[in-house]
């Protein structure tokens, strides 16, 4: 599938004074076949000046410690899912305008969204196989299992309980459980440029941003860390399909280069 087909809503955020990074992000999508909403984002940058008149970045951090760009950029997030929560999206694709796409994306993204026909074994529940007592030659009358069945099942490579797709991270995510093709199960991943999430997140993530006291990456994390059975984060590996590229960060003010996935 394509990633517009697969997410309901596809979105990239983007500060008003960079329309620079807005121009870019958005020709290479259009190479990709890529089309995303502009969401602004809420700008957290302080300045003050310095001893030769001009105005530099002030850092300031909230009573939590959380700096002002990063709780500026959780509240965009929960900006961005309340509304998708109120306008019922089944699912939403969230990227930052820095992001550059691998040139396997496309191929890639298709090949773990494809959905695909396999045959399984299962129980049949029309078929059961009762206990025998050995010593009255007699049935039990109790069910002690079934016979087995062959079934086809539709699947694809993600499975369909994904409350988190990772298409990009930064190195030291840690991949769970190895599922099929290039998809596997995550935890403790950093580097939110490029995720999508699916409405079962969406409640559980923004509460976790409202608490302003940690990234936007830690916090997401933290929500799957503590739900593993019922939230799933999955990811593409051994490499994603999307990097941060070389840019002038607007969180840390200066040119921060390219950031690897896994």
């Amino acid at each position: 599938m394509k990633i517009n087909e697969f997410f309901e809503k596809v979105v990239h955020i983007n500060l008003a004074d960079r329309v620079d990074k807005d121009n870019t992000l958005k020709s290479h999508l259009a190479e990709n076949g890529i089309v995303s909403e502009r969401v602004e984002g809420i700008d957290g940058r302080n300045y003050k000046e310095n001893e030769d008149g001009e105005l530099v970045r002030d850092h300031q951090v909230n009573e939590n410690g959380l700096r002002d760009v990063y709780e500026a950029y959780c509240k965009t997030l929960i900006g961005i899912l309340t509304q998708a929560e109120i306008d019922g999206i089944e699912s939403v694709l969230i990227m930052q305008d820095d992001v550059q796409f691998t040139s396997d994306a496309v191929e890639v993204f298709a090949e773990c969204t494809q959905r695909r026909e396999r045959t399984i074994e299962v129980d049949d529940l029309e078929s059961p196989i009762y206990g025998y007592n050995f010593e009255t030659m007699e049935s039990t009358g109790e069910i002690v299992g079934y016979n087995k069945k062959d079934i086809v099942e539709d699947y694809a490579y993600l499975p369909d309980d994904w409350a988190v797709f990772l298409l990009g991270f930064k190195k030291g995510t840690y991949a769970v459980k190895h599922i099929e093709g290039r998809v596997y199960k995550v935890r403790d991943w950093v580097l939110d440029h490029c995720w999508g999430i699916s409405k079962k997140m969406y409640r559980p993530v923004i509460e976790a941003l409202e608490s302003y006291k940690m990234p936007s990456d830690v916090a997401i994390s933290s929500v799957g860390m503590q739900n593993l059975s019922t939230l799933k984060i999955y990811g593409i590996f051994n490499n994603g399909i999307a990097i941060q590229r070389e840019s002038l960060s607007d969180n840390e003010g200066k040119i921060v280069e390219a950031k690897e996935v896994s």
